[in-house]
């Protein structure tokens, strides 16, 4: 069963870390890899902005000679 920790207990934890240079490659990898999904975001809208336009383009042109033809 656990006991309650108090809050002089949870302050007096000494948690370890990498050392500096780890944090700061660490650092450098999560702010390359927010970067790269903001982009890979950006370029997925853009494709489906594309794929849409072309699917109407098609659909009115498909309309269009339907309609030449009767």
């Amino acid at each position: 069963m656990m006991q309650k920790i108090t809050k002089s207990g949870l302050m007096s934890l000494q948690l370890p870390l990498p050392p500096k240079t780890e944090q700061v490659n660490l650092r450098t990898a999560l702010t390359d890899a927010r970067a790269k999904a903001v982009d890979l975001r950006e370029r997925a809208r853009k494709e489906r902005a594309k794929a849409w336009t072309d699917f109407e383009t098609d659909v009115y042109a498909a309309k269009d000679d339907a309609e030449a033809v009767t």
